[in-house]
């Protein structure tokens, strides 16, 4: 009887143990462009976001920007970082630039893990041909800044592998126009207070 009861709170804690340690072998990469996001107005959401924002207050309008990627446990993590002061070493590091901005601009990188299957580029001149393509419109910039042209771009992938279907069309994420409404709604609130 006491052998049954040690065997049996054995197996319980290796089960246990066993369930702890194991990592989710189904978990696959969020899909781009689908399962990412530029978010004008805030971090919404559950997903992971990193902050765009620039370490001098020059551009003050960008610290309520964010790029999203889903997470969760279906998801692999895709060490999405942001670094206003260079690449980061040992990640996968798209530089981000905007020449008609501030000089402050031009050592912004948005990194990744190297592994991540995304062929990523940037462009400051429109989406790029056969390329899905994210926008990074700030509509608050300065008139002279010339934001409205800015996307991050790969090739889609469609269950981890590419999607060779791609038209540049300058994908907007409804995470954009919903973040969009919320700023028009935050502005005309504060109008009225």
């Amino acid at each position: 009887m006491y052998l049954d009861l040690f065997y049996s709170k054995a197996f319980l804690i290796f089960f246990f143990l066993g369930k702890i340690n194991s990592t989710n072998t189904t978990a696959k990469y969020p899909e781009w462009p689908w399962d990412f996001r530029f978010e004008l107005a805030g971090n919404v959401g559950s997903d992971k976001c990193v902050q765009i924002a620039e370490l001098l207050p020059l551009e003050h309008f960008w610290y309520d920007n964010y790029f999203c990627v889903k997470q969760g446990p279906e998801y692999k993590d895709v060490g999405l970082m942001w670094s206003p002061t260079g690449p980061v070493s040992g990640k996968k590091c798209i530089l981000t630039n905007e020449p008609s901005a501030s000089i402050v601009w031009v050592d912004n990188h948005i990194c990744f893990d190297n592994d991540v299957p995304y062929d990523l580029q940037w462009s400051y001149k429109g989406c790029i041909k056969d390329k899905a393509c994210i926008s990074w419109d700030e509509p608050w910039s300065p008139k002279e800044s010339t934001y409205w042209d800015d996307y991050l771009c790969a090739t889609k992938t469609v269950g981890n592998k590419a999607y060779t279907d791609t038209k540049c069309s300058g994908h907007m994420e409804k995470g954009f126009t919903l973040a969009l409404l919320i700023t028009i709604a935050i502005a005309a609130a504060t109008l009225f207070m």
